[in-house]
């Protein structure tokens, strides 16, 4: 009786494991912004052999996920557009990223001692003024893993 609850259980676990939801990297969110001009790669994972559809800017592409559940595809080039959009991934369940917009897309990157915000600056406006000359203006920090 004991090693038929055992596989009952394990068989459950099993179940549970194989219904893996599409998900995504933190990198895609709401308020993102789309490089233009180039092909914008999306990726993320899903149940092996899940199809994946990314639909965007009147574009929709899919993509088959790996044994691994690894899956990838792109977005043809995208012309610049400030006005936000939905950005949707969906499969089994779907993922709907809201005012999305495409642009430029700048990394800034340094040493920790190279971290200089506009706050520090003494102008304590310069970052409300930087957005309100331009409301389109995007900006985000990234940490280190561990911070």
């Amino acid at each position: 009786m004991k090693k038929i609850l055992l596989a009952v259980a394990a068989a459950l676990f099993a179940a549970v494991d194989c219904a893996a939801a599409v998900t995504m990297p933190r990198v895609f969110g709401n308020n993102m912004v789309l490089q233009q001009g180039q092909r914008v790669p999306v990726w993320g994972k899903a149940a092996p052999g899940e199809k994946v559809t990314v639909s965007f800017a009147g574009q929709t592409v899919t993509a088959t996920a790996d044994a691994q559940g690894r899956w990838k595809t792109a977005l043809a080039p995208l012309t610049a557009c400030a006005e936000g959009a939905e950005f949707r991934v969906a499969g089994e369940n779907a993922l709907v990223f809201k005012n999305v917009v495409v642009g430029e897309v700048w990394f800034c990157s340094g040493q920790s001692n190279m971290e200089f915000t506009m706050r520090r600056t003494g102008r304590s406006s310069a970052t409300s003024t930087w957005r309100t000359r331009s409301p389109s203006n995007r900006s985000t920090t990234w940490r280190p893993c561990g911070r």
